[in-house]
């Protein structure tokens, strides 16, 4: 009766396959009455190997049309696979769903398939599969062509070792010419030239595999801008290789040396000799790949339109551009030379660059106004592209694909906008704006607010996430402290796995229906009394955007960018970064520079009262402190007369409007206050700090939890992030390795809060140079302050420069005296900086803003309500401060006598 029901059952899939096939070419998609039969009797035997081939066998007749079947076949087998030579058979039927998803140009479907490969196999080793050449190659060439380089050289080594093992010559050259391609995507030329170099060893002379790493070899040169020897290179290849194209996959090598030698040409400004070999290359593929390929077409495509480009060709361009559109996006239908809508766009290199390719058509026409739509609409298919993406340097080198590309749109924005006068411009290029900062940062913050809730799903992949990131915060530790190859080879197996899970998380959410918010919402999201002041920081120029929650208001550009940017780093140099002794010498000079950087950043803005102002900073603008400009043009005079901006208007910060945004949006639920107080650790050589008064202080005031000196422990610090509504930690910190906390007992690194993900109202970092760090192009200062921001802070008081000991103390006690009372801790702190000035009007040196400017507020402008301590509790403090100095007088005792 079972086995009754199964035939039934696969005979209703038969049908439904056959209508479904009907509405689509007969010739091509309909399973003739004798396959039908054939399958049929093959079910009633239980012959689930000779099943699948037989399905197999009809869909290679035509893979590309016959795709949705091939992806469908584990659904329409009647039973699991229970023998080894059925297990191969299912191998390969994975293998081929990679394969023919990639030769539709569907490159993340082909990754799944793939890595759904990889997974069969490593669950029950299969010895006769060619787990090389059928998943691990192409999958990490996948890997490289979506610009996941750390993946793609993670599954390469894989790969080598496999090789390696096997003792096969061959495919230890194979392998190591794709690690070289992964090497030179990243930059990393040294490597790539090494890899080169070992796989050419590997392979014999005049064989098509070295005609193949000569043309690797060749781009390689190409990009160290050694274009001599890159055509010698690139020459061999075509000789080695033309030799031998009766081989199916030579002549895609052949193809690829083609359009190596059509680029090489372009770098050298000869377009015409390019389009020689670009022909040849077109005609390769058209004999030869009739239906497939689409990709590798679509950038030969893309390749032509940009020899056009050289020959000031917009017309002709702009047709080689859109015939790659109509390969990548087969459902879109050029309109009136507008660009394809949002929802066509995915993750996909060459889909991009043939956007940008019509764009600069449109503006070698001279037609601005497509030009910046197509610019856009190259921006917006960036996102799925990064989103893909589980490395972070992958996802910054591709903001700086974004970046290149939003110069180029605001310049045509700004002068379409200058222009017209049109809103819509306007409008347009804050899209520009926000699509091109911090969107590393939003993904971040999106993890953590999922990472809340991924508890309520699947708890063994909940776990085994949450195992997978302890152990990358571990070995990454473990490399800081030594370099140990076994240790990095353990990092990159954790990371790989991780990033498996976290696409099945992503995917997930996608499927929810989770989208970035548009321009219109963001704006929306604003109240009625803040003012946006967002910066756009270009090569060739700076814009600012001045908006509210109903239009943007004015675009500025500003001077210069290579000016600009040199002027605030000269002035951040003199001024802030050595001390105060240069502004307590020379004032006046001081007055100057700030009054005349101050007219260049904002020289139109014109100051309302009972307006907040929301600053959006971008590239070096983000490390000046806006609070300490002068505003009015004169002699400095008395110091506590200066008109300093923050006494105009109340400032606060925002990596861009849609991080700050996300910070707005949660209910903070934590409760009280934790605090972390380290005045000398228990080893090392720091100066001893007078966090024991500031502990004292906030103690007696407000309640919490509070750690001081040996009690405030780094285990004591995690243990305390999941439940707190405000975080206190003042202490010494560092910015290498990279941004650090220092704990009585050990460091906090700026990457252990990478996975972490906890949601405090606010975090104050009552430490020096918190909000300092690297700069990373579009997504602003790598600091302490962003990685809490990225965990889900919703607001993080951190400090520009070394703050003065005292200083500190005494500015974030009024700060805290200033919460309770006040709308939101940007308020706070403008309070805290007026109290300060007022108690030390007569002390000239402490009006100077080297002491009271450095900390700034980035986050939600939300009440974060205290309670206040019991007074029992204050006796505690003071005699836990009385204590730890008895310690302190041993440990300077101890020193002395050193």
């Amino acid at each position: 009766m079972l086995h009754r029901w199964r035939i039934i059952r696969l005979a209703i899939l038969l049908v439904l396959i056959t209508c479904f096939s009907a509405l689509r070419a007969a010739d091509s998609l309909q399973l003739s009455p004798a396959i039908q039969q054939q399958l049929l009797r093959l079910q009633q035997e239980n012959k689930l190997g000779d099943w699948l081939n037989a399905y197999l066998d009809y869909i290679e007749e035509a893979p590309l049309q016959r795709i949705d079947i091939l992806m469908q076949l584990p659904q329409l087998a009647w039973r699991s696979y229970q023998t080894y030579p059925e297990r191969l058979i299912w191998f390969d039927m994975l293998a081929l769903q990679g394969y023919y998803q990639l030769q539709t140009g569907n490159i993340l479907t082909s990754i799944t398939a793939y890595e759904k490969a990889l997974a069969f196999y490593e669950a029950y080793p299969l010895p006769d599969a060619q787990i090389i050449e059928y998943v691990l190659k192409p999958l990490g060439n996948n890997y490289t062509r979506l610009a996941d380089y750390g993946m793609a050289l993670y599954i390469h080594r894989k790969t080598l070792a496999l090789a390696v093992k096997a003792n096969d010559r061959n495919m230890v050259a194979s392998v190591l010419g794709n690690m070289a391609v992964s090497a030179r995507w990243q930059g990393d030329f040294e490597a790539a030239t090494l890899y080169c170099r070992q796989a050419m060893k590997q392979v014999g002379r005049n064989t098509a595999l070295q005609g193949l790493l000569y043309n690797t070899y060749a781009d390689v040169l190409a990009q160290q801008l050694r274009y001599d020897s890159a055509q010698w290179y690139c020459g061999r290849a075509l000789q080695q290789l033309a030799m031998r194209k009766d081989d199916a996959r030579v002549l895609y090598w052949y193809g690829g040396a083609l359009q190596q030698m059509a680029g090489l040409l372009m770098y050298l400004q000869k377009p015409e000799k390019a389009m020689a070999y670009i022909q040849q290359a077109a005609e390769l593929y058209r004999q030869h790949y009739p239906a497939s390929r689409q990709r590798e077409k679509a950038k030969l495509y893309v390749l032509y339109g940009n020899a056009h480009l050289q020959m000031n060709k917009g017309a002709a361009a702009a047709q080689c551009f859109i015939h790659a559109l109509q390969l990548l996006l087969p459902r879109w239908q050029p309109n009136k030379g507008l660009p394809p809508s949002e929802t066509l766009l995915y993750g996909e290199n060459t889909l991009g660059d043939a956007l940008e390719g019509v764009a600069k058509s449109w503006k070698v026409q001279g037609n601005k106004e497509y030009a910046f739509l197509w610019f856009v609409c190259a921006l917006q298919a960036q996102a799925p592209l990064r989103q893909a993406f589980f490395y972070t340097a992958s996802k910054l080198r591709e903001i700086e694909v974004t970046r290149n590309r939003a110069d180029a749109a605001m310049e045509l924005g700004y002068a379409l906008w200058k222009s017209t006068a049109k809103p819509e411009y306007a409008r347009l290029l804050l899209q520009v704006a926000e699509l091109s900062k911090a969107q590393v940062l939003w993904e971040e913050q999106q993890r953590s607010a999922g990472s809340g809730r991924a508890g309520t799903g699947d708890d063994s992949i909940f776990k085994s996430r949450e195992r997978l990131q302890q152990a990358v915060i571990y070995y990454k530790h473990e490399l800081l402290e030594r370099s140990d190859s076994g240790i990095s080879n353990l990092l990159q197996q954790a990371e790989y796995k991780l990033a498996l899970l976290q696409r099945q998380e992503r995917e997930s959410r996608q499927q929810a229906g989770e989208v970035q918010p548009d321009i219109e919402k963001l704006m929306a999201s604003l109240p009625d009394n803040v003012i946006v002041l967002e910066f756009f920081e270009g090569a060739s120029g700076c814009f600012l955007l001045s908006f509210d929650n109903k239009e943007v208001k004015a675009v500025t550009r500003l001077s210069a960018g290579t000016w600009l940017q040199d002027s605030i780093q000269l002035f951040l140099q003199n001024w802030f970064m050595n001390g105060p002794a240069a502004m307590m010498n020379a004032p006046q000079d001081f007055y100057i520079n700030s009054y005349l950087l101050y007219k260049k950043l904002f020289p139109d803005i014109q100051w309302l009262q009972g307006k907040r102002y929301l600053v959006i900073p971008d590239g070096v603008v983000s490390l000046l402190p806006f609070d300490a400009f002068i505003t009015k043009e004169g002699a400095a005079g008395q110091y506590a007369a200066w008109p300093f901006l923050f006494k105009e208007a109340l400032l606060s910060r925002a990596y861009s409007l849609q991080s700050w945004v996300q910070q707005q949006q949660p209910d903070y639920k934590g409760a009280g206050v934790s605090g972390f107080f380290v005045s000398a650790r228990r080893a090392g050589n720091h100066a001893l700090l007078t966090t024991g008064k500031e502990y004292t202080t906030l103690a007696q005031r407000v309640k919490g939890t509070y750690y001081f000196d040996s009690l405030a422990t780094l285990g004591r610090f995690k243990a305390a992030l999941p439940a707190t509504q405000v975080l206190q930690v003042s202490m010494h910190a560092a910015l290498q390795p990279e941004p650090l906390l220092y704990f009585y007992d050990s460091a906090f690194y700026l990457s252990d809060l990478q996975f972490s993900a906890f949601h405090p109202s606010l975090v104050v970092l009552g430490a020096c140079r918190t909000a300092d760090g690297g700069m990373l192009k579009g997504e602003g200062v790598n600091s302490l302050q962003r990685g809490f921001v990225a965990a889900g802070a919703g607001g993080v008081l951190g400090s520009l420069w070394n703050v003065n000991d005292a200083t500190a103390v005494e500015l974030l006690q009024l700060f805290y005296q200033y919460l309770s009372a006040s709308s939101d801790a940007g308020v706070a702190l403008h309070r805290a900086k007026t109290e300060w000035l007022e108690r030390h009007r007569t002390d000239a040196v402490l009006q100077l803003p080297y002491y009271w400017a450095a900390f700034e507020y980035t986050g939600h402008l939300k009440p974060v309500p205290l309670t206040s301590a019991a007074p029992g509790y204050r006796w505690i403090a003071g005699a836990a401060v009385l204590l730890s100095g008895i310690v302190l007088w041993g440990i300077r005792q101890k020193r002395a006598r050193r």
